[in-house]
Formats: structure tokens, C-alpha cells, sequence
């Protein structure tokens, strides 16, 4: 018999319980530009750090009375530890091509504080250290087709 919600969120692993928030602007294609702005998915444990996965839809252009947008759903690089032990994440991508173009985009989410972790070491081994291990890749780009956006 499954458990409440409560048991489940008691399961999952402390280190997954967080998100980022992010605000980017594209590059400029066509002479225009779009925001990318949301929250990210819970952490995802990868070696010994974690990702967190991006994806939504940039604001809605209306340039030149041809109104478009276009998605993105990325994979950021691990975490990046800050001298005050908080720590953020790097991340780029290429947006789903619309009305004829897509746009590259590059940027960090915004911190999340130290004491997320607190009394949470134990888990990894003792104090967590966010820059052990192997880089997974600065932003890599998921799988994803734009196509219901053409």
C-alpha cells in the first residue's frame, strides 16, 4: 500500500529538496530578443553534485506584429559552490526553432542558501563539497523537439 504524501516527501533525499529561480535575456536574432525567466525542477543527483532541469517557454515577441515564443528545456551544470556556501548553477542552450530562427542563451540560476544542506553531510559522506567529481557538461541541451511551436 502506497504511503501519504507526507511519508513520500520523508523519503526523498534532503539534498533534491530545493530549486532555483532564473531570469535571462537571449541572444539577438532577427532584432529581437526574448526572456528566459521560471523555477527549476528538484535536484537531480549526478555524481557526486546534483543538476537541476530547465524547461518552459521564452516571452511572447510580438516584433513586427509576428507574435512568437519558443521552448527550452536544458539540463544545467553541477553546483557550483560560492564563498558564502551557497551555491548556484551555470547553464546554456539553444531555444526550439520558431517562425524560421531559435536563440542561443547563457546564464546561472539565482543562489540557494547554505543551510539548505545543514544536518544533511551524512548523506554524502560528511560536509558535502559541491565541486568534487567530474563536470557533466556546462548546460547540456535534453532531448527535446520544438515542433508544435512551427
Amino acid at each position: 500500500m502506497a504511503g501519504s504524501e507526507e511519508d513520500r516527501k520523508n523519503e526523498m533525499p534532503k539534498w533534491r529538496i530545493h530549486v532555483h529561480s532564473y531570469v535571462i535575456t537571449t541572444d539577438a536574432t532577427w532584432g529581437h530578443q526574448h526572456k528566459v525567466l521560471g523555477i527549476s525542477c528538484q535536484a537531480c543527483k549526478r555524481g557526486p553534485s546534483h543538476v537541476h532541469k530547465l524547461n518552459g517557454r521564452t516571452d511572447y515577441d510580438t516584433a513586427n506584429n509576428e507574435g512568437h515564443w519558443h521552448s527550452y528545456d536544458i539540463l544545467t551544470d553541477i553546483a557550483f559552490q560560492m564563498p558564502d556556501g551557497s551555491h548556484v548553477h551555470y547553464f546554456s542552450g539553444v531555444t526550439g526553432t520558431n517562425a524560421g530562427h531559435s536563440h542561443n542563451f547563457i546564464g546561472s540560476t539565482e543562489l540557494v542558501a547554505a543551510n539548505i544542506f545543514d544536518g544533511f553531510g551524512s548523506q554524502f559522506g560528511g560536509n558535502y563539497n559541491y565541486n568534487q567529481g567530474q563536470n557533466y557538461g556546462y548546460g547540456r541541451q535534453s532531448e527535446y523537439s520544438d515542433d508544435e511551436d512551427e
